[in-house]
């Protein structure tokens, strides 16, 4: 069990009913932001492997979006993917990462980054980063009251714009491998005619929200302590 370090109050924190509103909207973003990029990756990896075997993605991977009126992939098809992936393809998957295809949660992250490491999508450095980015998650969630009020507890912001990144790099990938393998995602982009540089998956929009969130509420602070507010 990992040993808590002591709390010294910092009073520039707790005596700031504006500091501790930022800092408690922030984390929330921050946690949010997290599991968007944990199921993206996750969720990438198992419908890669999946469509591989099967030669069909599975239907909750027909939801990208495209830049070009929004259109969801699932519905302009009008056949759904498949429900459930074959033995054979549950089979791969398992015997490749090492977990059970039904794991969401934690277990299934870092084993779903070292596969995109082998298969050249990660290097060592993005493998890493996701490792830091999940442990001030879990600082957030554990030590919450000390982010607030306490001395030496700050949330990182910078790793929002890490995970924006990360995730980018992931959905974009995860399109191309969904139209290599799937030939209804192909012939739908180009008989659509769309270019596929510029289709942009669900979660990129998503986080994108997140993020205008997140620069939006830091405007809106910034104004009113210039108000003196």
């Amino acid at each position: 069990m990992t040993r808590k370090r002591k709390v010294k109050l910092d009073p520039s924190k707790f005596l700031s009913p504006v500091k501790i509103r930022v800092n408690l909207v922030l984390a929330s973003l921050y946690i949010s932001g997290y599991e968007i990029l944990k199921t993206s990756i996750i969720d990438s990896v198992k419908n890669t492997v999946v469509a591989r075997v099967d030669g069909e993605v599975r239907e909750d991977l027909l939801s990208y979006q495209s830049e070009i009126g929004g259109t969801a992939y699932g519905h302009v098809l009008g056949r759904p993917g498949a429900a459930q992936p074959s033995q054979p393809a549950i089979a791969a998957y398992e015997g490749t990462l090492g977990i059970k295809y039904d794991v969401r949660d934690e277990t299934g992250l870092m084993p779903s980054c070292l596969w995109l490491e082998k298969q050249g999508v990660f290097d060592q450095d993005a493998v890493q980063l996701v490792r830091q980015i999940r442990q001030h998650r879990n600082e957030i969630s554990h030590e919450l009251p000390s982010i607030l009020v306490g001395q030496g507890y700050e949330l990182k912001l910078e790793h929002l714009e890490d995970m924006e990144q990360i995730l980018n790099h992931v959905e974009i990938w995860r399109f191309h491998e969904a139209f290599t393998n799937d030939p209804r995602i192909k012939e739908y982009v180009e008989d659509e005619g769309l270019i596929l540089d510029q289709v942009r998956p669900g979660r990129v929009v998503v986080f994108d929200v997140l993020m205008s969130s997140v620069r939006g509420f830091l405007e809106e602070i910034e104004k009113d302590l210039a108000k003196g507010g």
